[in-house]
This record gives C-alpha cells, structure tokens and sequence, in this order.
C-alpha cells in the first residue's frame, strides 16, 4: 500500500484510518516532504502492538531537540497521533524554502479536515499549497453543500463524477466524507445516498492491498446507513440492518462493527417490537487498564450532566481509585474536581428532601484537594446551599485540608480563597459570623511569603489582596464589619516594597475605600501618600501611582481633605508633582485640578507647566488614530475655564473627527468608548456655558455640528454593529451590548439636553431595526425615564416591551402611576402591567405591580398567561414565599 503523492488528501481523511496506517501515513508524509532526508525514526521512538489491525495501537514518544523542518514535522506527527483536529503551525522562517510547498500543503490538509458545508468556501479562497487532490476534494465537498437534502441519481452522478480523479482507494474514502458532511448538516436523505454511493464503490473495489481499509470503510458505511434509516425510516429498518451484529461469532469475522454498532443494535431492538429490555450481550474493548488515559471521565460527566447522580459518583471514584492506584497525579485531579462538583450540584438538588453534611464535607476536600480553581464552579455556590451547610465547622475543616501537605498547599489554598469567594457572594447578609471567618482566612495570606506573582496563582499574598477587591466590589455591606482585618492585609502588601503586591493592594483599597472604617481609611491613606512622596515621577512607576493617585484622589479619600488640610495640602502638591513629571498622569491632572487648587499655594493655574499639559492634551484629542483620544477629549470638555475657547474647540473638533470614521472603511478603535466624552459634554454644558460666556446661540452653534456627526453615526451603526465592539484580539464578531446601551443612552441624553431630541432619537429608532443593536437600544431608552426622561404610559407599547427594558423602566413608571388618581386611562396601563409581568415573570418587581393593581377596579387577565405564570412562580424557590399572596389575591379579585 502506498499513500504517494496523496498524502496531505489522505491527512484530511485520516480520521477513517487504524493506527497502522496512520503510522504508514506518517512515514510516507514524512519521507515525501523532506525528500528522504528524514525518517520516521529520526523524529520519535515508536511501536506497534500486536492486535488485530482494526483494533492495532500506535505507541509513539517524540525526540527531543529537532529544529527546522524536522520540529515541523514533529507538530505533524502530534496532530495525527493526538487526533485533536489542532492545526499545525506554519512558519516559513523555520522551514527552508524548497520544502515549503510541500509544508503549506500539509497544513493546508489539516484545515480542510475541519471544514463542514458552511467554511468550506473560506478554505477554498484561502488554501495554500500545490496539492490537487485536496483542491478536488473541497470542490466535491464545496458542491455537494450547494445540493441540499434532494436524492436524486443525476445529483449523486455529479458528486461522483466531482471526485473521479482521485485514486480508486481514495475516491472511495472521500465519497464516504462528503455522506458524513451531509449527515452533519442534517441533510440525511443526500447522506444516505451517498453512502450508498460508497457502498457501490466498496463493492467493485479489487486492489488487495487496500483491503484492510475498504473492508473497515464498509462496516463504517453499514452502520451510517443504519443511522440515516433511524432519522428517515423506523428503529424496526435500523434493526434489521444491524440484528446481525449480536451474533457472537461476528467479533471475530467483523470486530471492528461488532464493537462499533453494537450499542446502535441494543438501543434499535429496544425501540422496535424485540423487547424494551433486550439482552446486552454488547462486545467490549478492556483498553489497556494500566494506562492512565484509558480511565477518562465521559460517561461520569455524562451521567452527571444528566442529573444520574449516584451512577456519575460510583464512575468518578472508579476511576479516580484506579488513578491513584496508577500514580496519575496530573489526571486524579481533574476526576477529584468533576466528583467534587457533581456532590454539589447533588446536594443542592436535594435540599428540602434530605440534608447530608458527610458528603458536602466530601466535595469540599475534593474540590480544595484537586488544587484545581476551576474546581470551583457555579455548583458550589448556589444561595440554599450556601445557606444550608457553609458554617463555621465547615470553614475550619476545608482551611485544614488546604493547610494539610506543604507541597501542595499553595495551589490548595488558592482553591480555598477562589470557595470562600464564592460562598461569601451568595451568603445571607445576616451571617456576619461567618463572613468574618471567611474574610479573615483570606487576609491572613496577605502575611504569607511574597512568592512569584508572574506565575498565575503563585503568590498567596497578591490572591489574596485580588480576593479582597472582589470582596469590595460584590460584598461592600461586608467590608465595614470586617474593615480593621482588611486594611491590615492591604498594609501587608504594601510593606512588601514589591511593585506587583503594592499595586495590587492598592486597587484593593481603592474598591474598599467605599467601606472601611474611617479610621482604617486613614491609615490607607497616609501609607500610600508616603509611597507616592517617596517614590519620584516616572513612567517606570506606574503600575503603583496611577492606582496609588486613584486612591488619594477618590471621594472618601478627598473628604479627609477636608478634615485635615495639610493632608489635603500634601495629596494635592504629589498630585501635581506627578501630573506634572508622568505623561501618563497628565490628563488625570487636569482632570482633578479643581479639586486640588484649593489646596496649593500657589496659582497652578497659571504654572507653565500646565499649560504645556493642556497643549498636550489639546493635540491628544486631535489625534482620531490614538486610543487615548477619548479620554483627552474628556479632560477637555471637564475643564473650559483652564482649557478656554480653544480648548473646547480642539475637543468639538476631535469628537466630530474620530464620529467621522464610522462611514470610513476602517473605523477608530476608539470609537466604541466615544459616548465617555459625550457624556462629559452633557453634564458639563452649563460650565461651558458659564466659563466661556457663550450665549444660547453660541451654544447651539457649538453643538450643531455634534449633532450632524451623531446623525452620521447612528446611520452607520444600523449597518455596522461592530461600532460597538471595542478593540479586542482576536477581534470582535458582535457588538459589546453594554457599549450600545451606553452609547444610546448617553445620545438621547446629549439629545434632550442639546434640544435637538426628536431628530436623533429618530435615527437611534432606524438603527434599532439591526437585530443586534434592538435589545440594548430598548434598554437605554427604558432607563432614561430614571434620568428624568418622560414617562412611557401606552398600553398596547407595554405589551410588547421585552424583558430588560420593561423591568428597567418599572420603577419608576410605579413611582408616577401611584401619585396618579384613580381613572380609566390609570387602570388600562396597569391591566398592561400586570399583563406583561404574567409573560415575562416571576420577577421581585412584580409585587409592586401586584399591589397597585389590587387598588383598581378588576383587571381582566388572560387565563393562558396566568397559568403559565402560577407554574413558573411554584418551580421559583426565591420568589414563591413573597409573590403568591399577591398573586393569588390578585387572581381571586379577577374572578
């Protein structure tokens, strides 16, 4: 048997090949490529077992130390033997030139071996290398996606005819392929035609020496005719094609389909008239047991995922025991995490039926054993379960088993710090206790050993203060009770002197400072101000004084300013000093200038200094191609009175330039965060106004050309959604749904405040028409009522309100309709409330629809709704208890 000249063909097909001939395979790639120059031998130690050739295994271990050509081909022999579908990496600078031809082909064959009808037409505009079966290929598969599911003999004449000059042997694998892409693209009549098709060429094949492969392409064949017949015929066909596969002599004449249809068979005769229990008498494969690799977690993950609790824990532990049994440290982790967190998930399914403290305590130490933080999912947090078994006991047992074995307590800690991060955000606010252990045991790391904060998870200290920002941001309510423990920690890290733990410790205190005491918010802030003092201006340090400014210069911060003004005289002079000396805190400078002048002796104002500051930010906003440019358009618009006329002109400008680029082929990376300085421009209007003493109509010929470019924009956005998308690698195929509520919501801010609100939220209407932007853009307009935007009350627009935008408005359209007197008009919008919250609920916010609607005549309800909303309500643990009175109040009123 010889691959030839085929062999990138036959690598895309190698999926239909035992590991002899994918052995084979690789010795003819590699011989072919080089030229003969390298050996199979040459690039690994490798040996065959002695099975059957269907059942064959290929043990293979690669040689160190290759370069060039050889490594290349060393990436080859890891995608074939690891059968990843990874693609081999390409790199002319390491392949000389006469190979790399030969080289671009065979990577080429590694993309089309995962192209389906969908991508083949990429593949075709983007292949590489001179390999004329892989073109005859995907022009076979490119054909045949066009057919769609029709059978009929001139079509499968065609995709025969598409693959004629291919060899024999592989004609035959490649018509097989292409029935398969079918099947995938659920087209399973055009698959089965195919497949006859290959049956045919199977048939009236004589070449001997392929007769291995076509004698495994037929029982292949065979069974994916059966498959077809299951989906287009009935399981009775399916049976009758695969009955003979239970015979017991069949594994010797037929291994390969006696072992690969034999559960197809049993499921077929269960659905037919054979009995819904037949005899499994399945032929099974005992794959090497003493390989680790032989014990994965499939069928457990399957059983779990499929809510079989205790047959996925009796399948975790065999196979965690027999990894353990083997040494498979690396492997018994990942089991010890999936068994860990299908207990979880098994105990939160049974709360309110049984209560078993044993195996919680059992997945605890699995999960913390594994070492693993991915062992930590959404299972283990769950509010009733966090509820019924996180207590104090619970938290001493899993810190000792983190605490347990020096070697591994460091990844073991990391897991107990990513739990107790976990339970702490789904933990009763009245649990102050245990919240106060949960936090102490995470700062406590703040005190350990510094460690190398550049491999993720290596250092307890830096985790630690990470947990606490966390903390800060998703549990404020808990960081005052616990704010002595905190800041204490954050201190930790800063003694340090080391810049990563430092920086890391002041984000904390920046997420914290919201909450601490203020005598700990104090001390915060006296260590970082002499951090700053000490430390001189320069760009090398900024990944501590850009967070250590953040600090000093935020609200809770600045308040002690006030209470002590030689502090605030002290904050205010590092503030400038390093404004002044770091390009990178220059903008931030002129952002906080009204807040420090108070504080200096002299008129800053006035210094040189900054005004070179502002001439560098005013050619900052200039320069549409920076990512900065948003914030120096910002900064400018914050502060007319130090900026002045021009300025503000150099940042109307910058704006209208890079809103420009949206009708350009090649849009400003910036663009998607340009709503940051249009928000700036329309909370500051009337400062603008104020300081450059312009009057209504120097305003509006200010804003004019604003408004035009907004327009331009929004018209833009309705066929290019990836306005929306910020910068990202690899780059964004959607739009960021949060960027686009901020950009429509910023807009008809800018639109009412500029007067100018009919003609763009027209265009912001025209642009909902593009699916992608409609639900965001309904979001933004339901909580501009809360900035004071006019309230929405037309019933028949309620009743088509979406989810988000409905809750999102309901507040506040609450808030108007309870002051509103008792009429008509009143009691239809309610009826178109409580309407949609009967579609769209449960939801917390429905009572107070509940109750204003128990105040009205009686409201007419739609009884499909009711009862789709009574069934959702008794399966909705958290709501049931508060909402049924009112619902079922609500109900009895309507009959």
């Amino acid at each position: 048997m010889s691959f030839g000249n085929n062999a990138p063909a036959w690598i895309a097909l190698s999926h239909f090949l035992s590991a002899d001939l994918v052995r084979e395979l690789c010795a003819a790639t590699i011989g072919a490529t080089s030229d003969g120059t390298i050996e199979l031998g040459d690039l690994c130690i490798e040996e065959m077992s002695g099975a059957p050739p269907h059942l064959a295994t290929w043990t293979i271990r690669l040689k160190p130390d290759q370069q060039g050509l050889a490594s290349y081909l060393q990436d080859v022999l890891r995608v074939l033997t690891w059968q990843s579908d990874a693609r081999v990496h390409y790199d002319d600078s390491r392949i000389p030139e006469a190979f790399r031809e030969r080289c671009r082909s065979i990577a080429s064959a590694f993309e089309l071996a995962t192209v389906d009808f969908t991508s083949i037409s990429y593949w075709l505009a983007n292949a590489e290398g001179g390999s004329a079966s892989l073109t005859v290929i995907a022009k076979a598969i490119s054909l045949v996606s066009a057919i769609g599911d029709r059978v009929d003999p001139a079509t499968i004449r065609t995709a025969e005819e598409a693959l004629g000059p291919l060899d024999p042997a592989l004609r035959i694998v490649a018509t097989k392929h292409l029935g398969d892409l079918a099947l995938d693209a659920d087209q399973p009549s055009l698959a089965g035609a195919l497949y006859g098709a290959t049956q045919r060429l199977c048939e009236g094949f004589s070449d001997g020496t392929w007769s291995q492969l076509m004698e495994a392409v037929a029982d292949m064949t065979l069974q994916s005719l059966a498959t077809v017949s299951g989906m287009t015929g009935s399981p009775k066909t399916t049976y009758a094609m695969l009955d003979a596969v239970q015979a017991p002599e069949t594994l010797l004449t037929r291994p390969l389909l006696a072992l690969n249809a034999a559960l197809a068979a049993m499921h077929a005769a269960s659905q037919s008239e054979h009995g819904i229990f037949p005899s499994d008498v399945r032929a099974c494969v005992l794959r090497a047991p003493l390989l680790q690799h032989s014990h994965d977690l499939a069928v457990p993950l399957d059983q779990w995922a499929n809510k079989k609790f205790t047959d996925a824990h009796r399948r975790f532990w065999a196979a965690l025991r027999r990894l353990n049994a083997l040494g498979g440290a690396t492997l018994s982790t990942e089991a010890m995490a999936f068994y860990g967190r299908s207990l979880f998930d098994e105990l939160y399914e049974q709360i309110g039926r049984h209560r078993t403290p044993e195996s919680f305590d059992l997945a605890v130490r699995l999960v913390i054993s594994s070492g693993r933080q991915d062992a930590v999912g959404p299972e283990a947090s769950r509010e009733d379960l966090v509820d019924a078994y996180v207590t104090q006991e619970v938290i001493g047992f899993a810190t000792e088993v983190a605490q347990r074995h020096t070697g591994v307590r460091r990844e073991r800690l990391n897991v107990l710090v990513k739990l107790f991060i976990a339970w702490l955000g789904k933990l009763s606010a009245e649990k102050e206790h245990i919240a106060r252990l949960l936090i102490d045991a995470i700062a406590k790391l703040a005190e350990e050993p510094p460690g190398d904060s550049f491999i993720q998870g290596h250092s307890l200290p830096k985790t630690s203060l990470v947990a606490i920002k966390e903390i800060a941001r998703t549990r404020p309510e808990f960081v005052l009770s616990n704010s002595r423990i905190i800041a204490d920690a954050i201190l930790a890290g800063f003694s340090t002197k080391r810049f990563d733990l430092m920086a890391a410790g002041l984000e904390a205190a920046v997420g914290c400072a919201v909450a601490v005491a203020p005598d700990d918010l104090t001390r915060l802030a006296d260590v970082t101000l002499t951090i700053l003092e000490d430390r001189p201006p320069s760009e090398s340090g900024w990944p501590i004084i850009s967070p250590a400014i953040t600090f000093i210069a935020c609200d809770e911060v600045r308040a002690l300013w006030v209470e002590n003004s030689e502090f605030g005289s002290r904050c205010a002079q590092t503030i400038l000093r390093h404004g002044l000396g770091d390009a990178t805190e220059s903008t931030r400078l002129l952002a906080l200038l009204d807040e420090i002048l108070p504080y200096l002796d002299a008129p800053a104002a006035q210094d040189e200094r900054i005004q070179e500051v502002v001439r560098a930010v005013r050619d900052g906003a200039l320069k549409s191609n920076h990512s900065s440019v948003t914030g120096n358009i910002s900064v400018l618009f914050a502060t007319p009175a130090l900026v002045g006329r021009d300025g503000i002109d150099d940042a109307v400008r910058g704006l209208i330039v890079l809103l420009g680029t949206a009708t350009t082929q090649r849009h400003n990376i910036a663009i998607a965060t340009a709503y940051q300085p249009l928000s700036t421009l329309t909370y500051r209007l009337d400062t603008i106004a104020e300081a450059l003493s312009l009057s209504p109509n120097d305003l509006d010929a200010l804003l004019d050309p604003i408004v035009s470019a907004l327009e331009q924009f929004w018209r833009a956005a309705r066929h290019n959604a990836l306005l929306f998308a910020p910068f990202a690698i690899p780059l964004p195929t959607a739009p960021n749904l949060i960027t686009v509520q901020n950009w429509a919501f910023v807009t008809l801010g800018f639109a009412r405040r500029a007067g100018v609100f009919d003609r763009l939220s027209k265009v912001i209407e025209e642009a909902a028409d593009n699916d992608q932007l409609a639900r965001p853009i309904a979001l933004a307009q339901a909580v501009r009522l809360t900035a004071g935007d006019p309230i929405a009350l037309d019933p028949d627009a309620i009743r088509l309100e979406r989810r988000e935008p409905f809750y999102a408005a309901l507040g506040e359209r609450l808030t108007y309709i309870a002051a509103l007197p008792a009429s008509e008009d009143t009691t239809m919008v309610v009826a178109a409330l409580v309407e949609r919250c009967l579609v769209l609920g449960p939801d917390g916010l429905d009572a107070g629809v509940f109750v204003i609607a128990l105040r009205q005549e009686a409201i007419g309800l739609p009884a499909a709704a009711v009862k789709g909303y009574r069934q959702r309500l008794e399966r909705n643990r958290a709501l049931i208890q508060g909402l049924f009175p009112l619902f079922r109040s609500l109900t009895t009123q309507t009959q």
